[in-house]
């Protein structure tokens, strides 16, 4: 009888155990498929912010912009965007608007920096978008004159229909080219655009014809 018992209550506790195993194992599959379908719905939705972001900028390609009226820090005075660029080699953009997602600016001006830290033979003007020209005197103070900055409340282009801040350059008809969406989380790819644009635009010292009629 004791015999019976001992081999029960043996069975019971294998069974048990086992029972708890499995249900560990479980557990751990279930987290597995969990992380692998948050990660399969992250790619899907970078995928679709990618593509989004492709039309606007198939859409933008060799728009001509609005001669608008930019203010400049130093000289608290205006200037067409017309001075800065028609007759002249294309002219590499950066533009947010107060607007847009503050993270996507605030990671992009990182990168900016970064970029320019390694290659300061490459030339980024930025075009940023206050209502408030004390927010912009504030902002372009900030940057301690580490770029030529403007700002332009109203700037009709179709880049601005989205929600964050874009990378365009301007040629010499003040026609937009390679505009690229900055997308965050995606520094790599911002990176290589602006490689690009140094060896493309020749910023990095070899020499391009440009003649534009």
């Amino acid at each position: 009888m004791k015999m019976i018992t001992w081999v029960l209550a043996t069975g019971f506790v294998l069974v048990v155990a086992l029972n708890f195993v499995l249900l560990d194992k479980y557990k751990q599959e279930r987290e597995a498929n969990v992380h692998k379908a948050e990660t399969l719905e992250r790619v899907s939705v970078n995928e679709l912010t990618l593509q989004e972001n492709m039309l606007f900028q198939y859409a933008a390609e060799a728009m001509p912009c609005p001669d608008v009226e930019l203010r400049n820090p130093k000289t608290k005075g205006v200037l067409k965007l017309s001075e800065l660029v028609e007759g002249k080699s294309p002219k590499l953009f950066f533009r947010f608007k107060e607007t847009d997602c503050d993270a996507c600016i605030q990671q992009a001006l990182r990168l900016l920096k970064e970029i320019t830290a390694e290659f300061p033979d490459l030339p980024v003007t930025i075009l940023s978008g206050y209502a408030n020209t004390r927010q912009f005197y504030a902002y372009a103070n900030s940057e301690n004159k580490s770029y030529e900055i403007y700002n332009v409340s109203s700037f009709p282009v179709v880049p601005e229909e989205q929600d964050k801040p874009y990378f365009f350059v301007l040629n010499g008809r003040a026609a937009m080219e390679s505009v690229y969406i900055f997308t965050q989380g995606n520094s790599r790819l911002s990176r290589e655009y602006l490689k690009c644009m140094r060896h493309k635009y020749g910023y990095c010292g070899e020499k391009h014809d440009y003649e534009y009629k």
